[in-house]
């Protein structure tokens, strides 16, 4: 008699076993309805979206095969082989199903968004570049090659524009030009795409500020891709947003900065990039640059963009101008002279 009671509690604990479990994973999901919920309508649009429609086909199929003598014969040589791993009485079955819809709503599991992008993010301040004091700075402006074009000549402006095709509005004076603050970015009217480029510029002497708030520009290849401008002489800031860096990428090789009120020079030599068809670099931008006869980029790889936020992205383009900064901080204004371009 006791076995007989023992093999019916038994029988009765395997019976109600899936029964249970079900009934536990619904409590959880009440007692934790406020994080639980939103995956629950999740997992629920999965099957609406996705696995009812991808498998109602099918279920069409397999009702329609049902009908006929075919598909009967095939049972009836596999039903011994294939009964005893996959029969399931209809409880067990509903019960199985359920379990699935539950798991599937956990696993649909949702994550906080990702934060912001702040300008920290993309710049790093260590290992230093080492210092390398340049020759002696030439008194006057260097010369031109016999085949280059010259794109500012100490008179005026007219090679440039600003982002509006307007008129430049900075300043010329005494065979230079001068930012004028607040005034905007100018660029050459004419478009390049391989080139040797070079240009002189100066930090003006007594200049103030820190980091990179002092005497900042640049000068950026086909309108997009910028070579830093700024004061080095004995102002820390970080190592790729340097002078004569790939900014916010690739940081120089050295420090090659003249004192305030000497003229610096940069030679860039940029081969453009190519595309394929989808957008990507086929082969990406390059640029070798020196700063007063010293090499700062090496047939360096520009790996895209270089926006103060973020990281670089890949921008299909073709040939573009040459374009100098108005930056904006609040040190005193930067100059440049002697400007002129090869394209090769």
């Amino acid at each position: 008699m006791i076995l007989i009671k023992s093999n019916f509690i038994v029988l009765k604990l395997k019976s109600s076993f899936f029964p249970i479990i079900f009934l536990g994973f619904t409590c959880g999901l009440l007692l934790f309805s406020k994080s639980n919920l939103p995956a629950v309508k999740a997992g629920l649009k999965l099957w609406a979206n996705s696995v009812v429609p991808s498998l109602f086909p099918f279920f069409v199929a397999t009702e329609l095969l049902m009908h006929t003598n075919l598909i009967s014969q095939l049972g009836i040589i596999l039903n011994k082989y294939m009964k005893p791993m996959y029969y399931m009485t209809k409880r067990n079955l509903l019960t199985t199903i359920g379990m699935l819809a539950v798991v599937s709503a956990f696993a649909q599991k949702e994550y906080p968004s990702r934060a912001p992008m702040t300008p920290a993010m993309s710049e790093y301040w260590t290992p230093q570049p080492p210092i390398v004091t340049p020759g002696k700075a030439p008194a006057e402006a260097i010369g031109a090659p016999s085949d280059a074009i010259i794109l500012f000549d100490g008179k005026d402006l007219s090679q440039w524009e600003n982002s509006k095709g307007q008129a430049a509005g900075w300043t010329v004076h005494d065979g230079v030009f001068t930012v004028k603050k607040g005034t905007g970015d100018i660029r050459t009217k004419q478009k390049f795409n391989d080139f040797q480029l070079h240009l002189e510029w100066c930090i003006p002497e007594g200049i103030e500020g820190t980091n990179q708030a002092r005497g900042n520009s640049g000068v950026f290849l086909q309108g997009i891709y910028e070579i830093q401008i700024l004061d080095n002489y004995e102002n820390e800031t970080y190592v790729n947003g340097q002078a004569g860096s790939i900014y916010k990428r690739t940081p120089p090789l050295v420090n090659a900065m003249n004192k305030p009120g000497v003229w610096n020079t940069f030679d860039i030599i940029y081969t453009a990039p190519t595309f394929k068809k989808d957008g990507t670099y086929r082969t990406p931008p390059r640029v070798t640059v020196l700063q007063n006869g010293v090499l700062l980029q090496n047939n360096t790889t520009i790996l895209g963009t270089t926006p103060y936020v973020g990281f670089p992205e890949v921008v299909q383009h073709g040939d573009g101008p040459i374009a100098l900064q108005d930056h904006g901080d609040p040190s005193a204004p930067i100059s440049f002279r002697n400007i002129w371009i090869r394209e090769l």
